[in-house]
C-alpha cells in the first residue's frame, strides 16, 4: 500500500513538473505570437514609408528635370482618405514650382472643391467657405514647395466621388489636380 502511495505522490509530482513545463512553453509560444505580429506591423508602416519616400524621390527627381520648362506650379501626390468618423476625410497634396526662376514665390491659397453624392443628389461644396473663420488655414507662401494638409468636414449621408485642389494667387487659378473616390 505504502509502494502505490509513493507512486501515486510521484506521478502527482511528474505531473505537476509536466503542467509547469507545458504553461511555460504556452508562454513562451505567446510571446512569440506577439513579438511576430508587432514585426508584421512593424513590417506594414516601414513598406508604407518606403512607398511614400519613393514617390517623394520621384517627385524631387522630376521637379529637377523640370528646370527648363515653361514656369509655373503644380499640385502632386493629391491624396482624400476618410479620417476614421464618419464624414470626415483628411487631405494631402505638394503644391511646388516648376521651371523658370526658382527665385520665384508663390502667395495666395488652396481652395478644396469636393463633389457630393448625398441621397441621389449631387452636390458640391467650396472650401474655405468665404465667411469661413478657418480661412486662414488655406493660405500658404512658398518659394519652392509646400506639402499642405488638413482635414474637412461633409455631411455623414453624403458620400465623396471627387475632390479638386487648387491653388489660386491674384483670384486666378495656377494649378489644379483632381482625385476621384
Amino acid at each position: 500500500m505504502n509502494l502505490l502511495r509513493d507512486r501515486i505522490a510521484e506521478l502527482e509530482q511528474e505531473t505537476a513538473k509536466l503542467g509547469a513545463l507545458a504553461n511555460a512553453s504556452e508562454s513562451t509560444v505567446q510571446i512569440e505570437r506577439t513579438a511576430q505580429q508587432q514585426l508584421v506591423r512593424q513590417v506594414k508602416a516601414l513598406e508604407q514609408e518606403n512607398g511614400r519616400l519613393k514617390e517623394d524621390l520621384a517627385f524631387f527627381e522630376n521637379l529637377a528635370s523640370a528646370e527648363g520648362k515653361e514656369a509655373g506650379f503644380t499640385i502632386n501626390r493629391l491624396r482624400i482618405e476618410p479620417n476614421g468618423n464618419p464624414g470626415q476625410y483628411r487631405y494631402r497634396m505638394l503644391a511646388a514650382a516648376q521651371g523658370g526662376k526658382k527665385d520665384r514665390e508663390f502667395r495666395g491659397s488652396v481652395q478644396l472643391v469636393i463633389s457630393l453624392q448625398e441621397e441621389g443628389k449631387s452636390a458640391m461644396m467650396i472650401l474655405p467657405e468665404p465667411n469661413d473663420a478657418a480661412r486662414k488655414k488655406f493660405i500658404i507662401n512658398f518659394k519652392h514647395f509646400q506639402r499642405i494638409d488638413g482635414a474637412f468636414q461633409v455631411p455623414v449621408a453624403a458620400r465623396v466621388t471627387s475632390v479638386e485642389a487648387r491653388l489660386i494667387q491674384d483670384g486666378i487659378t495656377r494649378a489644379s489636380q483632381t482625385v476621384m473616390l
